[in-house]
């Protein structure tokens, strides 16, 4: 039994440095304009396999089926939040009534709360301010604006990223 889960831990170590050596070729091809050379393929094998060491793996796994949509969720906030912007700066007197709001964040801490506080700010006129653990203050710049919904649906993206079932996602 211990010698299966050896061979698996082997495995899956060997899929995360193939998985960052393959994103690094990808990035590499990208800026190269479709160059790969031997010089790509060493050094780019010699940082995944630096990163993988210096990086530890995730505490828990990625439900990859969830990716897609958090990816459009992502997008539609980046425009939406652009466009916002870019109207507000526009306007000769722009609707500007800010105030903060304090979520309570369901998402353990580490790696998706971080995801979570960085990707507020996308939405229109939203800014996350600070982290108490609980809740998370989010600088809103009208307070008019309905982002409870955006914030909600973000978190329960992420929680389904991660495989982690929210308290209020149970009776849904």
């Amino acid at each position: 039994m211990k010698i299966v889960k050896a061979n698996q831990t082997r495995m899956s170590q060997l899929l995360r440095i193939l998985g960052i050596w393959a994103f690094l070729l990808l990035i590499w091809w990208a800026l190269a304009a479709g160059q790969l050379s031997g010089f790509a393929l060493i050094w780019s094998a010699a940082v995944a396999i630096f990163a993988h060491w210096l990086w530890p793996t995730l505490p828990y796994r990625l439900y990859w089926r969830h990716f897609l949509p958090l990816l459009g969720l992502f997008l539609r906030a980046s425009v939406v939040g652009g466009l916002d912007v870019s109207r507000r700066a526009f306007q000769r007197k722009p609707q500007i009534n800010s105030c903060f709001i304090d979520y309570p964040l369901q998402l353990p801490a580490g790696w998706a709360r971080s995801v979570w506080v960085s990707v507020v700010g996308l939405f229109p006129g939203t800014l996350s301010v600070t982290d108490s653990g609980q809740d998370v203050r989010v600088h809103v710049l009208d307070d008019e604006m309905s982002v409870d919904q955006d914030l909600k649906q973000l978190e329960a993206l992420l929680a389904a990223f991660i495989g982690l079932q929210l308290p209020s996602q149970e009776s849904l």
